[in-house]
C-alpha cells in the first residue's frame, strides 16, 4: 500500500492579486509541470487589498503568459487568516504586503518575502509593474524567483528533479 503524500501548498501574495502574484502562480505551476513534479504542489495567489476582487489578471500579464505558452485563469481574491495555516509557504511580493499578512495573525505557513529567491537582483522587493517597473522585467524577476523557489523546496522536501533543464 502506497502512502499518500500531501501536496506542498504555496500562496503568492501581492497588493491586488492582479499582476505579480498571478504571474508567480502561473510561472511556478508551469515550472513544476515541466520538472514533472506538479503533482506535489498546490499553488494559488491572493491580494492583500480588496480593490480588484473577482477581476482577471492585468491584460499585460495575460499577454506575457500567452507568449510563453502558459495557460492560466484566475480571479483576484483576498488573502484570509485561514490561509496562514492552509498553506505551507506564503510569499509576499513586497514589504507592505508582508506587513499586511503578518497583521492577519500567525499560522503554520512559512511567511517570507518572495525576493529572497532572487538574491542577486539587487532589489528588496518585486517591483509593481503598474508603478515601478516594466511587466517584462517583473516577469523575468518572478521567473528567476520561482525557479529558485522550486529548487529550494525540492531540496528541502527531498523531491527528485530531472537532470535535464526545465
Amino acid at each position: 500500500m502506497t502512502e499518500e503524500i500531501s501536496p506542498i501548498r504555496i500562496l503568492f501574495v501581492c497588493s491586488a492579486n492582479h499582476c505579480r502574484s498571478p504571474l508567480a502562480e502561473a510561472i511556478f505551476r508551469d515550472l513544476s509541470q515541466k520538472a514533472e513534479v506538479a503533482h506535489r504542489f498546490e499553488v494559488d495567489s491572493a491580494g492583500s487589498s480588496s480593490w480588484l476582487l473577482g477581476k482577471q489578471p492585468h491584460s499585460k500579464v495575460v499577454g506575457l503568459l500567452q507568449a510563453a505558452n502558459i495557460d492560466y485563469s484566475h480571479e483576484a481574491r483576498l488573502i484570509h487568516m485561514r490561509d496562514l495555516s492552509a498553506f505551507d509557504y506564503i510569499l509576499a511580493m513586497d514589504n507592505d504586503v508582508l506587513k499586511s499578512i503578518w497583521a492577519l495573525g500567525r499560522g503554520t505557513a512559512k511567511v517570507q518575502p518572495f525576493i529572497k529567491y532572487a538574491p542577486n537582483s539587487g532589489l528588496d522587493h518585486v517591483p509593481d509593474p503598474m508603478h515601478e517597473s516594466s511587466f517584462e522585467e517583473v516577469y523575468s524577476l518572478i521567473s528567476l524567483g520561482c525557479y529558485n523557489l522550486l529548487i529550494d523546496i525540492c531540496k528541502t522536501k527531498s523531491i527528485e528533479l530531472p537532470d535535464r533543464p526545465f
